[in-house]
């Protein structure tokens, strides 16, 4: 299969959502385990915070990705 611009700006596109899941997934993990062992507060705001900003990332890669492919 040749690598050409289209291809390459799906992958990318692919990979940045697949990076933003494992990263909404690492933020539960870690809010859980935050609150299982009575971590400090800074932990518990510093996971939710990134787990925000995770979703946030996740749903803009997804609007640009069907915006995309509107105007086609």
């Amino acid at each position: 299969m040749k690598l050409t611009h289209k291809n390459a700006s799906q992958a990318v596109r692919l990979y940045s959502i697949a990076a933003s899941v494992c990263l909404i997934l690492t933020c539960v993990i870690g809010l859980y385990s935050s609150f299982k062992s009575n971590a400090s507060l800074f932990l518990i705001i510093f996971f939710s915070l990134l787990l925000i900003a995770a979703f946030i990332k996740l749903f803009w890669n997804i609007k640009k990705w069907v915006d995309k492919e509107e105007y086609k």
